[in-house]
Formats: structure tokens, C-alpha cells, sequence
């Protein structure tokens, strides 16, 4: 961080064994099943050719 001046990074953290930390981990697992890769598309909305 030093190497960005004016930035800031602040982390929370629940109490273990709260509901915020439940909470926590519920939100957390909604954001990793609700990640899907997809293929780059161009700007005609197919993938992109794979021109050897």
C-alpha cells in the first residue's frame, strides 16, 4: 500500500461464532457459487476465432 498514496485498505472481521460471521459466510458462498467463467466475446457477440 505504500507504493499507492492516499489509498486505504480496511478490514472487518465478525466476532467467531456471531450471527454476523454466519452471516458472513453465507454471503461469502453466494459470491463463489454465483461465479461462472465465460468465453471473451468480440464486439458482434461470438467468441472470438481461434486462428492458428
Amino acid at each position: 500500500m505504500a507504493a499507492e498514496p492516499g489509498r486505504v485498505m480496511l478490514v472487518h472481521t465478525a466476532e467467531p461464532g456471531s450471527t454476523s460471521a454466519e452471516r458472513l459466510r453465507l454471503l461469502a458462498s453466494w459470491a463463489t457459487s454465483q461465479h461462472v467463467p465465460r468465453p471473451a466475446r468480440g464486439v458482434t457477440g461470438r467468441p472470438p476465432s481461434r486462428a492458428a
